[in-house]
């Protein structure tokens, strides 16, 4: 029975048809309220900062400046897909850009009503996402989580989906799913990574699909990892899995400035104390100028320890082996 059905069905309680309409009328004023935001507060009236970059990256698809290469590449695609449908009209983005917004709690309570065995539940959930205020003021800026949220609901649908049917189809769709977060925001590869390897215990001898396709599965998701590494490796010649633009420099703030061919990048910001990361790192002074040593790319890096604060007691400023000073 679909929802709309079990609003009028006069088998189901009086009590639980008027839960199911007052948490509907929520969901019609929730929805209004964030497609009121998305107009009021256009996306194309915030192109500075962060939404900036985005933005500049997605209209430039053909960039090899360094943030082009390290931002995760769907979300540049999806912006460059956005600006050449809607002319880059401020209307017609507000249109588009409402219905991701819309789309993000919809995924979501497709993954709740696969995870509850009530309607009720599900719905519930569907209402409080799509009145999250930090889910909802988002949209009116360019930032990777406007994607990221939706593919996110996505995946986690998916792989629920896939445990309950079973079968090699469901599965390849799960891996696709979580494969399009990666490819948003590298942090959704490693919730992937643990997803799917439950899912592959949990379905046990039960699963049922040829083990090439399996393989190939596996081998698409670990494609995504090495697509966002493959761009700070060759720009910045540093190894970072995740996508992240920066080298980990302990707790104090930073700075990085490249410098190409007479073009200059500059930015900076705080980094958590001592991620992991794929490589062996060395000690060194701050306030460090190394140039990567990469004949295609020329490119040059200057960092400066702390920014104008004394740095935390896990301070640590690193440099990978075989930058040149």
């Amino acid at each position: 029975m679909t929802l709309w059905q079990s609003l009028v069905d006069p088998a189901s309680p009086p009590h639980r048809r008027l839960l199911r309409w007052a948490l509907l009328c929520l969901l019609l004023a929730a929805c209004g309220y964030r497609v009121w935001l998305v107009v009021q507060f256009n996306p194309m009236d915030h192109i500075w900062s962060d939404p900036g970059r985005h933005w500049n990256n997605g209209i430039r698809p053909l960039d090899t400046s360094p943030m082009s290469a390290i931002d995760a590449i769907l979300y540049q695609i999806y912006v460059g897909a956005l600006a050449k449908i809607t002319v880059q009209q401020s209307l017609l983005v507000a249109y588009w850009t409402a219905l991701l917004s819309l789309s993000g709690p919809w995924l979501w309570y497709r993954f709740l009503r696969e995870l509850f065995p009530q309607r009720d539940w599900a719905l519930t959930g569907w209402v409080v996402l799509a009145g999250l205020p930090s889910w909802s003021a988002i949209y009116s800026y360019f930032m990777q989580e406007t994607l990221m949220l939706p593919l996110l609901g996505l995946a986690l649908w998916a792989t629920w989906r896939c445990r309950r049917k079973g079968g090699t189809a469901s599965f390849v769709v799960a891996v696709a799913a979580w494969l399009a977060a990666g490819l948003t925001r590298g942090i959704c590869l490693p919730l992937g990574a643990v997803a799917m390897t439950w899912l592959w215990f949990a379905q046990g001898a039960s699963f049922r699909g040829p083990p090439p396709r399996l393989r190939w599965c596996w081998r698409s998701w670990a494609a995504g990892g090495a697509q966002l590494d493959a761009g700070a490796n060759d720009l910045a010649a540093w190894h970072r899995p995740d996508g992240a633009a920066l080298p980990p420099l302990g707790r104090a703030g930073i700075e990085i400035e490249f410098t190409r061919r007479g073009g200059r990048e500059r930015g900076s910001t705080a980094s958590p104390p001592r991620p992991r990361t794929s490589g062996r790192w060395r000690r060194c002074p701050t306030g460090i100028r190394a140039a990567s040593g990469r004949r295609n790319s020329r490119s040059t890096l200057t960092r400066v320890g702390a920014t104008g604060r004394p740095p935390g007691p896990h301070y640590r400023p690193w440099m990978p082996n075989g930058w040149r000073g």
